[in-house]
């Protein structure tokens, strides 16, 4: 950080390919939007960002927008079908993929498209995950619900490996600081075992490593137990993930360095959005029952904050001093201190389904379902 500034883009959703949603930086949230930009169409994708502020928006319409730190945008381009999964920026070239299962890279400065690729599916191409890069091994990661990931060669989409999504994969992608992937995935079969696996995936061979696995013998809780992405903290050397078992879930922390299950918080409703790592290394997570809790890296409760709103589909992110932003679906944006007091200090007109974003300038930017996207300066 450098004059209270974030001196690193949020290159992809929850920041960086931990997926943990924590700024650099301290963050007091004004009452009152800096600025509003548009889009057309509902937006279920997190904003990422260049490393000199070009803001990319994508919304359920297929408009892929490239907002510069201020005034009008760049450049706007429509492609084949509507976007759900967040989209990921890296060395000048911006990756997105559609409903229709296919994948685009785009030139970051003007739009024009580089290659596209369709994912192979036997029945339902959808991209609904969120897009993983990794840029020290020129590897694009997306799966569709052809319940396969796919890791594509980021420079002309030829796809280098492959290897199991599970049933129904809406989880994405996370890596360590190494940029080794890890991945959830739903497991049914007639001969079983059946549950949720926890797979690391090496990113120069493909090679899958089984880190964890969940026993669940309910067929129809099964195909639904995965939707959060891993989150990996990179100082502790431990992974947080969600698994899920018909309304309930189950919040864990795994150490990467041993292998053993550290935390286990059970949890009465679903959660579906990925939680986000305290500076201290506490995890805060959003619940389908509208709650954001709050626990300290062993698992001790700190504090629940209940928004009012009857779900989220937003997960939180923080600063640098454990200060927790979310919005929800009844139109509110919330800050919360690191005490657990809490407060709306923003109303939208419609809800807010996708996770937040920090820009390389520091200012919170939300994304509303109508379209409209906030930006908050400190």
């Amino acid at each position: 950080m450098t004059d209270g500034k974030i001196t690193s883009a949020w290159h992809t959703m929850g920041g960086n390919n931990s997926r943990a949603g924590r700024a650099a930086c301290a963050f007091t949230l004004a009452p009152k939007a800096a600025g509003q930009r548009r889009a057309e169409g509902r937006i279920k994708a997190s904003p990422v960002f260049s490393d000199d502020g070009v803001m990319f928006i994508a919304d359920m319409t297929g408009l892929v927008l490239a907002f510069p730190p201020e005034d009008k945008p760049l450049w706007e381009k429509r492609l084949d079908a509507g976007i759900f999964a967040t989209p990921a920026v890296g060395d000048g070239v911006l990756y997105t993929a559609t409903t229709s299962g296919r994948v685009y890279a785009l030139n970051a400065a003007g739009g024009d498209e580089i290659w596209n690729v369709q994912i192979p599916s036997p029945d339902d191409p959808r991209i609904l995950s969120d897009l993983l890069l990794l840029p020290q091994f020129s590897l694009l990661i997306a799966s569709s619900w052809g319940k396969r990931f796919a890791a594509l060669d980021a420079q002309n989409g030829q796809e280098r490996f492959s290897w199991n999504a599970g049933t129904n994969p809406y989880s994405a992608a996370s890596t360590d600081a190494s940029g080794a992937i890890y991945s959830l995935r739903a497991e049914w079969s007639q001969s079983g075992p059946n549950g949720t696996r926890l797979v690391r995936v090496e990113p120069q061979t493909g090679k899958e490593s089984s880190l964890f696995f969940d026993e669940i013998m309910d067929q129809s809780a099964t195909i639904h137990s995965v939707a959060a992405a891993p989150v990996i903290d990179d100082e502790r050397k431990t992974v947080w993930f969600v698994t899920l078992s018909g309304r309930d879930s189950m919040l864990r922390s795994l150490s990467l360095e041993t292998g053993k299950e550290q935390v286990r918080l059970p949890f009465q409703g679903r959660i579906t959005a990925p939680p986000a790592i305290l500076p201290d290394g506490g995890i805060t997570v959003a619940d389908m029952r509208g709650v954001i809790h709050n626990f300290d890296n062993g698992g001790e409760r700190r504090y629940r904050y209940d928004t009012g709103a009857d779900y989220l589909l937003s997960g939180p992110v923080c600063d640098a001093e454990g200060n927790i932003f979310v919005g929800d679906v009844a139109s509110c944006v919330h800050a919360i201190s690191p005490q657990g007091v809490g407060a709306i200090v923003f109303e939208t007109d419609r809800s807010i389904e996708a996770r937040p974003a920090f820009d390389p300038s520091g200012r919170l930017i939300v994304p509303a379902a109508d379209g409209t996207i906030y930006s908050f300066s400190a």
